[in-house]
């Protein structure tokens, strides 16, 4: 069972992916960046699945935070507004796997394998 951070600032769609993966994962909800440093700094997750649209920002700051100070948590950046060099995320290694909204639930849980 994999500890699961969801972050993203609409609470429909955390309580849709956390109902979702909690029947085989620990999941927590972070609806913001600095609610997502705090819960990561109370204990580090396995994985990390992030919207990447955060309110008025990206979550990119987040990300790269978290790739550089807990490097072995999994990243994964689901979203339906992706930047255009999405895949340069993935070869630099900020993120290690990137869904589009919607993806299917089996996706959903292979990224989080």
């Amino acid at each position: 069972m994999s500890d699961i951070l969801l972050v993203d600032d609409d609470p429909l769609v955390t309580r849709a992916l956390a109902r979702l993966l909690q029947s085989a994962h620990s999941v927590r909800v972070a609806l913001s960046e600095e609610a997502a440093l705090a819960a990561i700094g109370e204990r580090a997750p396995d994985v990390i699945v992030s919207d990447y649209m955060l309110g008025t920002t990206t979550a990119m700051n987040l990300l790269r935070k978290v790739r550089s100070l807990w490097p072995g948590i999994r990243i994964v950046l689901y979203s339906g507004s992706l930047p255009e060099s999405w895949d340069a995320l993935v070869k630099d290694g900020t993120v290690d796997v990137v869904l589009r909204k919607p993806c299917s639930v089996e996706e959903l849980r292979r990224a989080v394998a």
